[in-house]
């Protein structure tokens, strides 16, 4: 294995990791699943992306994005505003 593929392999690891950090009741079946069946994955595949080279938590969002906008498009965002003082 050379070292572009251990760092993907190491990526996708750590992603199932931190879904199933995220939620108890999965699997390290079902959190590779989700990880495997992503466009993620499909785009950590293409070398041209070089998406292994992005942090874990980069690539972690963009696994979750799909369902965040899911969420909020179900039962809205609620925002915030920060004003000064």
């Amino acid at each position: 294995m050379n070292e572009i593929e251990e760092m993907k392999s190491d990526l996708v690891k750590e992603l199932a990791s931190m879904l199933m950090r995220g939620n108890s009741q999965l699997t390290m079946d079902q959190a590779l699943g989700l990880v495997f069946n992503s466009e993620t994955y499909q785009k950590l595949l293409n070398d041209k992306t070089q998406l292994y080279f992005q942090s874990v938590i980069y690539s972690f969002l963009l696994i979750i994005s799909p369902f965040l906008y899911w969420y909020f498009s179900l039962y809205g965002a609620v925002v915030y505003t920060v004003t000064s003082l």
